[in-house]
């Protein structure tokens, strides 16, 4: 029933859905370069009725991922126009930032059960971001194909 739902609100292929922690919401993305998110009864597996489809509108191509912090507050999206965006419950799930422009797709996103980290897969590169309020920083990366598979670990004094 709910994939039904899903399928019918996008205009093109949905390619990935997630819930939210909490169960509350229901994420989806799709290669109609829209995200959408859908309130959700915990427990229950139904929709809440009336309850409103908020459309994340700014990607220029395919949403490929989408994914929820820990706490709920950001939804992550990945997308083929080599960008990810943030997007904040507490702006009424408006983009908060646009992280810079990727080399490649962003294939996928995801956070870490324990900090506020995340990382992003963007063709053959991995890379950890941390993120505090608003902003975002790149830790470290690695090619997945590189002969030098080690980590480069920034420390700071």
């Amino acid at each position: 029933m709910i994939i039904l739902l899903i399928t019918e609100l996008h205009s093109d292929a949905v390619l990935h859905c997630t819930f939210s922690k909490d169960g509350k919401f229901l994420a989806s993305a799709s290669r109609d370069k829209t995200a959408r998110l859908y309130k959700i009864r915990p427990g229950v597996g139904e929709f809440v009725p009336g309850g409103d489809v908020k459309q994340l509108i700014g990607h220029t191509a395919a949403v490929n991922f989408v994914q929820f912090s820990r706490d709920g507050a950001v939804v992550l999206t990945g997308s083929d126009d080599r960008t990810i965006r943030a997007w904040r419950q507490d702006n009424d799930w408006q983009c908060a930032t646009t992280l810079p422009e990727f080399t490649s797709p962003v294939k996928s996103v995801i956070f870490s059960p324990v900090d506020p980290v995340f990382a992003s897969l963007a063709g053959n590169r991995v890379t950890v971001w941390r993120m505090q309020g608003c902003s975002f920083e790149a830790d470290n990366g690695v090619d997945l194909r590189s002969p030098d598979k080690q980590l480069k670990v920034k420390t700071s004094n």
